[in-house]
């Protein structure tokens, strides 16, 4: 159930239950620098309005970002890897007080099972996105995301992973979990030339 409230408590939007496509998006990545131990690539990305921003499945208009990501290998098993973007954000109509920009971290580790599967922990936040004024909503969001990914082939790389705000400990974790999506379900295809 969708339902925001200003700091006086009057309702900004009440959306009910909604399920649906949300915004889809594309990235590009270049490599920079690669090496046997270490990588740092640059990003660009854009985010298409194909989902309902009525109903919060995505925010009505085109978005652009950008970033740059870079891993350290320790180990034959372990990958570590941070990531750090700049998004610039159309207004989401049904949604008062949206910002226009924002910035996006993520730090992480994958453990490499075997030449075709791994594992993969991170946390991802970023600035507010909205200001409601209420000081729980108004937190910065922290994700933790837990996944696996397999490699299909030399060019096709499928991913799924499960990602939680801070309920699974009780928000009293702030680094590790805060306010944020519930419980997401996420799968990708990764195609590589």
């Amino acid at each position: 159930i969708l339902f925001l409230t200003d700091s006086l408590g009057n309702p900004i939007v009440n959306q009910g239950n909604a399920f649906g496509l949300g915004d889809v998006s594309a990235t590009v990545k270049r490599q920079f620098v690669k090496t046997k131990q270490s990588s740092v690539a640059g990003r660009v990305g854009v985010s298409l309005p194909t989902g309902n921003s009525n109903l919060i499945l995505g925010n009505g208009g085109v978005n652009l970002g950008f970033d740059v990501d870079g891993s350290y290998r320790l180990g034959r098993y372990v990958n570590l890897f941070t990531n750090i973007g700049y998004v610039i954000t159309s207004h989401s109509s049904p949604v008062p007080h949206t910002r226009t920009h924002m910035t996006q971290y993520v730090v992480g580790a994958e453990w490499i099972a075997n030449s075709r599967d791994s594992y993969i922990a991170q946390i991802d936040g970023n600035s507010i996105a909205v200001w409601t004024g209420n000081q729980i909503a108004d937190r910065a969001p922290v994700t933790a995301t837990f996944g696996y990914k397999r490699r299909v082939s030399d060019r096709m790389v499928i991913s799924g992973a499960i990602s939680e705000n801070g309920d699974y400990h009780a928000y009293t974790i702030p680094t590790l979990g805060n306010i944020g999506p519930d419980f997401t379900v996420s799968l990708g295809v990764e195609w590589r030339r």
